[in-house]
């Protein structure tokens, strides 16, 4: 029987919902492996290109750990495609493989690509051509076509406590373990049961911001899809039977921006949700004073109602669940 733990959340917390959360000990990727094959007709990701079933991404999935298992790649490894929607299939393929997986930013010059993956003790970089930074001494550089191959449980049987995936931060990278991870999208599931039932926008290039792995762990935790597209190109309606309802988060950049022109994207309209990263320091006179600003702005008829306000996602409130790769691997 899996062993479950208990999440106590630090952030605010709404009356009627219990503190503690259960939370699955397992590593992510024999997590995600189970959970995907209870599920493999439902749509798991989509972008204005492709559409890919849960059964799909875990077939694809599969080889592609296969790939990573025969060439012999160990440790960490890191992974920088300018594809969300491939770095998506890397990542989690890394994971069915029970490597530590680090989400490098494709926008990232090579000297700071280089500088990343040295502390992180990268391995190996897969990337789309297999090309990397020149500065990167004693990392393998891997193309995503060369990694295919038969997948094989052993090897893959880690702690839960153990690092799953390196982030980059302004502060450098942040490990966050496999049960923090999963202790994340459950704790995110119990504060706001809706989004256990409906689909996640992703807007952002990259998948490697806490903030758009939130959605996105969240999402395929259970079992919705992963959408995958700029605002702009959600308003051509070609991802509509997706997206309207569901639910997003944005950059306060974006939001910002918003409220100087006083309109809204449609696509923020037919949201269900929207989040408003604040990330981890204090807007305005904080959250709540950002809040009152946006409530205080008017907007032109046909626009978000100011009824349907954005709500600041405080990402620091996840942050004493973390581990800082930095100084320490574990919990």
């Amino acid at each position: 029987m899996s062993k479950v733990g208990g999440a106590l959340p630090s952030w605010y917390w709404p009356a009627g919902i219990p503190r503690r959360v259960p939370v699955a000990q397992q590593p992510l990727g024999r997590l995600f492996r189970q959970r995907f094959a209870t599920m493999k007709d439902r749509i798991a990701v989509a972008d204005k290109n492709v559409r890919v079933s849960y059964g799909e991404l875990l077939e694809q999935g599969l080889s592609l750990a296969g790939g990573i298992q025969a060439a012999g790649l160990t440790g960490t490894i890191a992974i920088s495609d300018p594809d969300p929607v491939e770095s998506l299939r890397l990542c989690l393929a890394g994971l069915f493989a029970g490597r530590r997986i680090l989400l490098a930013d494709p926008a990232d010059s090579a000297e700071q690509l280089a500088a990343r993956l040295a502390e992180g003790n990268a391995s190996a970089l897969i990337t789309s051509d297999g090309a990397g930074p020149a500065q990167a001494a004693g990392v393998r550089m891997v193309a995503r076509s060369e990694l295919q191959g038969t997948f094989s449980e052993a090897g893959t049987a880690i702690r839960a406590t153990e690092p799953a995936l390196l982030l980059p931060t302004g502060r450098g990278l942040v490990a966050h373990s496999h049960f923090s991870v999963s202790a994340m999208a459950a704790s995110m599931a119990a504060f706001i049961p809706r989004l256990r039932e409906i689909p996640f926008v992703c807007t952002e290039p990259t998948i490697g911001s806490w903030e758009m792995l939130t959605g996105i762990l969240l999402a395929i935790s259970q079992g919705k899809p992963v959408v995958f597209a700029s605002l702009e190109q959600f308003d051509t309606g070609e991802l509509a039977d997706l997206t309207n309802g569901a639910y997003m988060i944005i950059q306060r950049s974006q939001a910002d921006a918003m409220l100087a022109e006083g309109r809204t994207p449609p696509m923020i309209s037919q949201a269900a949700n929207v989040f408003v990263s604040t990330g981890s320091f204090a807007p305005r006179d904080g959250a709540a004073g950002w809040k009152r600003y946006v409530a205080g702005r008017s907007f032109r008829s046909g626009d978000c109602p100011r009824s349907a306000l954005w709500f600041p996602l405080i990402r620091h409130g996840f942050r004493r669940m973390d581990t800082d790769f930095r100084s320490s691997m574990s919990l």
